[in-house]
C-alpha cells in the first residue's frame, strides 16, 4: 500500500462521521468520500493537513458553495482534527495567499458551525 492511500485509510478510520451533520454514513467506502480541502493533484495534497470528513450531502454542499465555505471547512478541521490543522499550508496548496482566510475568520466560523 502506498503512503498516500495509507494516510487516507487511517484518516477515515479516525474520522468515521461527518464533521458537519454527525452522520456515520461517511465515508462509503473509505476513503472515497474524504474531502480534500485544497483539492487533489500531488502527494502533498494527500497529507492529513488537507483532509476533512463530510458525508455525501455535506460534501456536495461544500463544493457547491466553495467560495463561502473556506472558513467553515477550516474551522471544522481546527475543531475536529486540530493536531493536523495548518491553515497556511492548506491555503498555499490551494494557490491562495495566507490572507485569503484569516485565523480570526476561522475562529469566528467555529462559533457559528
Amino acid at each position: 500500500m502506498d503512503a498516500a492511500r495509507d494516510t487516507l485509510e487511517r484518516f477515515a478510520e479516525d474520522h468515521p462521521y461527518c464533521w458537519a451533520c454527525g452522520s456515520y454514513e461517511h465515508p462509503t467506502p473509505p476513503p472515497a468520500e474524504l474531502h480534500h480541502i485544497a483539492g487533489r493533484g500531488t502527494a502533498e495534497h494527500e497529507e492529513r493537513e488537507n483532509l476533512s470528513a463530510f458525508c455525501d450531502e455535506c460534501h456536495r454542499y461544500i463544493h457547491g458553495h466553495r467560495k463561502t465555505t473556506w472558513p467553515i471547512v477550516l474551522a471544522y478541521k481546527k475543531a475536529r482534527d486540530g493536531e493536523h490543522y495548518d491553515r497556511v499550508k492548506v491555503l498555499e496548496l490551494a494557490g491562495f495567499a495566507e490572507t485569503y482566510v484569516t485565523e480570526p475568520e476561522v475562529d469566528a466560523a467555529l462559533y457559528t458551525t
